[in-house]
């Protein structure tokens, strides 16, 4: 009986070590803003230049018009799983410039556009759980993309500068049946090593 506890016990903690399945934090789509490649579809004059230091510049370069452009990585919208967290790090204004991010968020009865978070001079790392964002729309998204405006003030020659924009999926911390497989194994080598 004991031969059984012991086997039971050990192979109940390979499977729970096995199946803890923690994933990086980061990852998913890291764009470190060394070029413009991933920015798709200007549209109203924005323009955006990579500064050759692992930054990029995006200017409005037309007044009385909706200008912006979008963060799209291989022009198309990326899926949310294995994406679901988006983190936009700002960097400083341009001739005090603003910069107001919206979100297309795509499910099957189309795009939606949703603001995020206004207008807004942040200069410290922005994040957000796509779902849990597009769930406050009511929408359930398969994919998504960015899209940043600079200066809603409609002014010329006003911008943001950005150092990177990544996405990630959430960590995931191992179920409670998971960590008391592995807790029962840890019991188990204990009472091995004592007899």
């Amino acid at each position: 009986m004991q031969f059984s506890f012991k086997k039971a016990a050990c192979i109940a903690a390979l499977v729970a070590f096995a199946g803890l399945g923690v994933s990086s934090a980061h990852g998913a789509i890291d764009d470190t803003m060394d070029n413009t490649n991933n920015f798709h579809n200007p549209f109203g004059g924005e323009q955006v230049t990579a500064n050759g230091d692992g930054t990029v510049t995006i200017l409005r370069t037309q007044s009385g018009v909706d200008a912006g452009i979008d963060w799209m990585p291989g022009g198309a919208p990326i899926p949310v799983s294995g994406n679901e967290n988006l983190t936009v790090s700002p960097v400083a204004p341009v001739n005090g410039g603003y910069w107001v991010p919206t979100i297309f968020l795509v499910d099957s009865n189309g795009n939606h556009e949703e603001s995020w978070l206004g207008d807004t001079q942040a200069t410290q790392p922005q994040e957000v759980n796509i779902p849990t964002f597009a769930a406050t729309f009511g929408i359930v998204p398969t994919s998504y993309w960015l899209r940043l405006r600079m200066d809603p003030n409609l002014s010329t020659n006003v911008g943001f500068t950005f150092t990177q924009i990544d996405t990630s999926s959430p960590v995931q911390l191992p179920e409670p049946a998971s960590l008391g497989m592995l807790g029962l194994g840890a019991v188990a080598f204990v009472r091995r090593r004592r007899a």
